[in-house]
């Protein structure tokens, strides 16, 4: 069993303050930045099935599935 990052984040704006104004940044160096800055992060566990549609051929499949 592993655990994913699912794309639905939920922060205080007050966390912006850490990082560099228009810079990129992906979500794995923002948690971890934060958790190097000691804040609290939480994960909700999700037990239903999904899929990543992110990858094209991923999207159409689900697209074509209504």
């Amino acid at each position: 069993e592993y655990f994913a990052v699912a794309g639905i984040y939920v922060f205080s704006p007050k966390v912006l303050g850490y990082f560099k104004e228009n810079q990129p940044l992906d979500m794995i160096t923002f948690l971890k930045k934060l958790r190097h800055y000691k804040k609290k992060i939480i994960g909700f566990p999700v037990h239903e099935d999904w899929i990543e549609v992110g990858l094209l051929e991923n999207y159409k499949k689900m697209k074509n599935a209504k």
